[in-house]
């Protein structure tokens, strides 16, 4: 893995943007570095196959059920389209290493023929109204490109 072209020290702090990747901006500089993680690349370089989260709702309301329908980077692999969980994440609000907006929600889920069924909590200070990246990881650990919502 190459090494950050810029020290990443303390007070860096890092986000993870929509595609899985994270970005890494430098300490006293003003530029950021997007660090993708090898899990994406397969060993000769060429991309994994990620889940794609093809339907479903935008806005999505707590203690109730929806619906997503996810697919396949590569329809070579469907497997990559096996989702072992659904997962929220709000999105970076990172000032001083402090991200006070850091939260990350696993929702239960249940499979169906058309797809996957996901319950948001009911709870707001579980999960509070905002915007919202949903990730489809598979059984391999990778996920896909989020889906933004609205958690109203």
């Amino acid at each position: 893995m190459a090494q950050p072209g810029a020290d990443r020290a303390l007070p860096a702090a890092h986000g993870v943007l929509s595609d899985a990747k994270n970005t890494l901006p430098g300490k006293f500089e003003r530029r950021i570095e997007i660090y993708t993680p090898p899990y994406l690349y397969k060993p000769d370089g060429t991309s994994v196959a990620r889940p794609v989260i093809t339907g479903g709702p935008t806005e999505i309301a707590r203690g109730e059920q929806f619906e997503y329908t996810v697919g396949t980077s590569l329809a070579t692999v469907p497997a990559a389209a096996e989702v072992k969980y659904l997962r929220l994440l709000a999105p970076a609000a990172i000032t001083h290493v402090t991200d006070t907006n850091e939260r990350v929600i696993e929702l239960p889920l249940t499979r169906s023929d058309s797809g996957v069924s996901v319950t948001v909590p009911d709870n707001p200070a579980i999960a509070p109204s905002g915007w919202y990246m949903l990730f489809a990881v598979n059984s391999a650990g990778v996920p896909s490109v989020a889906k933004w919502v609205h958690l109203v």
